[in-house]
């Protein structure tokens, strides 16, 4: 018995495909991960999302502020092995043009606006230290 739950929570915390959907506007986010279990922690963590908005535009975290977790469901694609874990999302960014996704190619930050302070460090980081 432990070791069906040992397994399972492997499987669960391994590479994964998942959709966000939004139960009140019908929008979505796809997402993969290999580390669903911090991936929730995040989700969850009302002050990690809040720091977060504030720093960037994460429009999935934007939502889950405004609508609350109880309006949202979560769904598991897939699960795949982390070789596949960015041409999967690909897939289904692709087919499922999902409306919370900033970037529409995975596992790439072409097309993600950075506020002008992250750009800043980014470029002058011994400035910020």
């Amino acid at each position: 018995m432990q070791r069906s739950f040992i397994s399972q929570y492997l499987k669960i915390t391994e590479a994964n495909q998942a959709d966000l959907s939004n139960k009140e506007n019908g929008k979505c986010y796809i997402g993969s991960s290999i580390d669903l279990g911090t991936r929730f922690r995040q989700y969850y963590s009302l002050n990690y999302m809040k720091k977060e908005v504030d720093k960037s535009n994460i429009l999935i975290y934007k939502a889950l502020l405004k609508y609350g977790h109880s309006n949202f469901s979560l769904e598991i694609l897939e699960y795949c092995e982390f070789s596949k874990t960015i041409a999967l999302e690909q897939v289904y960014i692709s087919n499922s043009k999902p409306e919370y996704n900033i970037l529409l190619t995975a596992g790439s930050s072409l097309g993600r606006l950075h506020t002008q302070e992250t750009a800043l460090k980014s470029c002058f980081p011994a400035c910020f230290a």
